[in-house]
């Protein structure tokens, strides 16, 4: 792997070019964060509202939980890169060299994982979502050239969505200095995005949608906070008739330095209060101070609350619930596991691996996000066990083909493009159904190169009556010649596929003639035989008679 030191990795980093004003038009300015709003949430959408979020979120336990169990499953889910043709020996070191590059020098040798982490947590909280920018060299308003050498976080409260396809993203320093990013040195992700194309993108954060229920468990954790916390009074004592203002005052500070002496920090007396002449008449009032609105249960509150919070997050309930003892029994702690992996999870990192294939990798390399899990595969090795035993019975029965039967394997990600793809050939056939003959017709260029020895020497090789068989299978020959010594070069899975496709149309051609060579010497044998006045069968090939002297008999 090559090696670069941090501070030639920090060149690579934004922002070395101040913005062009009239190059952008952002729908807002870092500047609007420091605006104070009118009401305790800022309305939908505006850099204050996001502000709000970012400071709103750590002091709400329910959303802190679901913010830390998303982060984790989706930071312990393994990243990979991989060729998309283990074949080409080349394409395999290349995706170990670049998932190093991903993983090591990420955020300045920080680390993949950390600056994944801070993404997320934009993603998560942040309407404006999440922004990583892709590390390279030369300015950061071009176009990246080169390898990319990482990914850096980028503070969402700095970026603002221009709705520019060229420069879509702003990005404004901490001295000020705005930036514009050429979009393929940015990957920007929202939840669930707003359709109003005024607003390029911007987004609904999980935190968001479950705002209503996380500000109702923060206020009712204030509430026992305030209940329970710092010695609160029980009830109140008020004076009818028999006492002053000032004997009462006086009695209360008495009694609050009798329960200091007492050590009771947070537990409070209720006071008595009594008149000095014992002939006097005292009346007294209370209200209480320590009871609940009737009907509230806190375990119901919170529950109802977090079942919501892991909704907006895409997590299973049980991830949440799991605190107030609602997990269920031991018996469906494998279900369990397997929903709690979560739907978001799942969803922002098939998004995340494309836009990595898409900025990050070249054309012949993919990325992968696999979970690496016993338990799961054991689950999905059963449904695969099931859906195999069907798909023999109906191809037994011919309700189905095995054409047919491919495209479900690669809609439910049993086999990859690249083994459908590879199943079709050995049958002789492409991807897109038709016969590999086909390409012999074709007009694109790869194909034409591989397949030009047979070419040449027939317009139509498929009539064979027309053609030397001899000749056809030599030019077989040539061409599995030109594509083994062309396909170690090629520099993309694209050039490599359609190598591949043409030497399966020539093996099949080569089969085609040599069944017709086979036949055309049986006729001539048979026709011989006849004018000879011999049966055609005695002609046959016998088997030698055994000596009765084998000494395996």
């Amino acid at each position: 792997m090559p090696t670069v030191s941090a501070g030639e990795l920090a060149t690579t980093v934004p922002f070395l070019e101040e913005l062009d004003a009239e190059t952008s038009r952002p729908i807002s300015s870092i500047m609007y964060w420091m605006i104070p709003q009118g009401t305790e949430v800022p309305d939908w959408w505006s850099p204050g509202r996001d502000k709000y979020l970012r400071e709103f979120w750590p002091k709400v336990d329910p959303l802190k939980i679901a913010v830390t169990i998303f982060v984790n499953k989706a930071i312990s889910v393994p990243f990979h890169v991989q060729p998309r043709d283990n074949n080409v020996k080349r394409h395999v070191q290349e995706a170990a060299v670049v998932e190093q590059i991903i993983k090591v020098q990420s955020g300045i040798f920080r680390g993949f994982d950390i600056e994944m982490s801070k993404f997320y947590q934009d993603f998560l909280t942040q309407d404006n979502g999440g922004f990583l920018y892709v590390m390279g060299y030369d300015s950061v308003s071009l176009p990246l050239s080169g390898a990319a050498q990482g990914l850096q976080h980028m503070d969402s409260r700095r970026c603002t969505r221009t709705g520019d396809p060229t420069w879509p993203v702003v990005f404004e320093s901490e001295k000020g200095k705005r930036f514009k990013i050429h979009h393929s040195r940015v990957i920007s992700m929202s939840n669930l995005p707003s359709p109003d194309m005024d607003m390029h993108g911007v987004g609904y954060c999980p935190v968001t949608c479950a705002l209503d229920s996380a500000t109702e468990s923060r206020d009712v954790h204030r509430y026992n906070q305030e209940k329970f916390g710092s010695r609160p009074k029980r009830q109140i004592l008020y004076v009818r008739k028999g006492a002053t203002l000032e004997q009462l005052t006086l009695a209360v500070e008495h009694g609050d330095d009798k329960m200091d002496t007492e050590g009771l920090e947070r537990f409070s007396r209720t006071l008595l209060l009594a008149p000095k002449n014992p002939n006097g008449e005292l009346d007294l009032g209370m209200i209480d101070l320590a009871s609940t609105p009737d009907g509230f249960n806190r375990i119901d509150v919170a529950i109802i609350d977090s079942t919501q919070v892991a909704a907006a997050f895409g997590l299973d309930p049980f991830d949440m619930l799991l605190n107030y003892g609602q997990g269920g029994s031991d018996a469906g702690s494998e279900v369990q596991e397997r929903r709690s992996r979560g739907r978001g999870v799942a969803t922002i990192l098939s998004a995340l691996r494309k836009e990595l294939e898409l900025k990050f990798l070249p054309s012949h390399l993919k990325a992968s996000f696999d979970n690496v899990d016993d338990q799961q595969d054991e689950h999905q090795a059963r449904i695969w066990s099931t859906r195999s035993e069907a798909r023999q019975r109906d191809l037994t029965t011919g309700a189905t083909t095995p054409t047919v039967e491919r495209y479900r394997m690669l809609r439910n990600s049993e086999i990859t493009e690249e083994e459908f793809g590879a199943m079709q050939l050995d049958d002789g056939i492409l991807p897109n159904g038709l016969d590999v003959f086909s390409l012999f017709f074709s007009t694109d260029e790869i194909h034409a190169r591989v397949l030009e020895p047979i070419i040449s020497i027939s317009e139509n090789p498929l009539i064979a009556e027309d053609n030397d068989a001899d000749a056809i299978i030599d030019a077989v020959f040539e061409v599995e010649k030109l594509a083994y010594e062309w396909y170690p070069k090629v520099q993309t899975a694209f050039v490599g596929q359609r190598i591949k496709q043409a030497l399966a149309a020539a093996h099949k051609l080569r089969a085609f003639y040599e069944e017709e060579k086979m036949a055309e010497e049986a006729e001539m044998a048979a026709e011989e035989a006849m004018s000879a006045g011999m049966e055609p069968e005695m002609v046959m090939p016998q088997e030698e008679p055994v000596s009765s002297e084998d000494p395996t008999l």
